[in-house]
């Protein structure tokens, strides 16, 4: 019995193989794969943090890390102007700062220069990409 046991084992390992083999290959050898290779190659070749900014988008990235440089220990931000998604990767970006809805130290504003907000002022606006405000009294 343990011998036949031991053929199962190692044909079921080969068939296993044998079919991860055939997949990957038709993988790699499909149609329409618009790109997917150089993509890949790119991320392949780069360091975490050109990772980062390629996926996370090079002006949303260059954005949040300068605000993140401009923000004081322990601050409390809150984002506007991001889809649900961005603003999960920017709220990643930013730790340990910690977002607050209501009345936050600093407001990230992505995509509008000109937005104002009453009690805020203006800290630093990055090139037609969103503005960073403290709330008036914070120590920047």
């Amino acid at each position: 019995m343990k011998i036949k046991n031991n053929y199962i084992r190692n044909g079921f390992f080969l068939f296993f193989t044998l079919s991860w083999l055939i997949l990957w290959v038709v993988f790699m050898l499909r149609e329409n794969k618009k790109g997917e290779h150089a993509q890949l190659r790119y991320l392949y070749s780069h360091s975490d943090t050109e990772k980062r900014r390629y996926l996370t988008g090079e002006d949303l990235y260059d954005f949040i890390i300068s605000c993140k440089a401009a923000l004081p220990d322990k601050a409390t931000y809150n984002i506007l102007g991001l889809d649900e998604t961005r603003e999960v990767t920017a709220r990643y970006l930013l730790w340990p700062a910690r977002r607050e809805l209501q009345g936050p130290d600093f407001l990230i504003v992505y995509g509008n220069l000109q937005f104002t907000q009453s009690g805020y002022l203006m800290v630093k606006a990055c090139k037609n990409t969103g503005a960073l405000l403290a709330r008036e009294g914070i120590k920047k």
